[in-house]
């Protein structure tokens, strides 16, 4: 009896554990740069998947100097405008907003959907105003910082372990 219960438990243990590998590969193949981010505590890499390999790369932070987000004009994209010095070279490219990496192409989007965009730099979180490309305060809106979530699950993971 006693062994059958052991054996019932590692074939939940296996399962629960299929479960969470396979969530894990389908939030690296829909968000890679995010995930592997948050899986490996390093904001500085970039990541892409294809054919089930993923590449991994290290990234360069800028220094909060080195950049000035432009206005969105006439024409609105998904992105934002950008202008940085890097390696004592002027450039004008994309911020990817959501893995806060720099683009240098992004599609056009409708204006109404890029008037106001979140936008995490230096880990200051703020409302990136498209008209004027300055930035503001988030206002009523409800902002989450993946990295506080994080700190929070080693905080309750500590208090479990520690009833054992």
């Amino acid at each position: 009896m006693l062994f059958r219960s052991v054996l019932e438990s590692i074939n939940y243990a296996c399962h629960a554990l299929a479960e969470y590998l396979e969530m894990i590969k389908g939030l690296i193949q829909a968000h890679p740069t995010a995930t592997l981010r948050y899986i490996f505590e390093n904001p500085n890499i970039f990541a892409r998947t294809g054919n089930g390999v993923i590449e991994v790369f290290s990234c360069t932070q800028l220094d909060p100097g080195s950049y000035k987000l432009l206005p969105m004009n006439d024409t609105c994209t998904e992105w934002i405008p950008i202008q940085f010095t890097y390696a004592n070279t002027t450039h004008q490219a994309y911020l990817d907003y959501i893995t806060n990496t720099i683009v240098p192409t992004s599609p056009e989007r409708s204006c109404h959907t890029t008037r106001k965009l979140p936008v995490s730099l230096g880990g200051v979180i703020s409302m990136y105003v498209a008209k004027t490309g300055a930035l503001e305060k988030p206002g009523h809106v409800n902002v989450l910082q993946l990295t506080k979530v994080r700190s929070e699950e080693r905080r309750v993971g500590k208090e479990c372990r520690s009833r054992w």
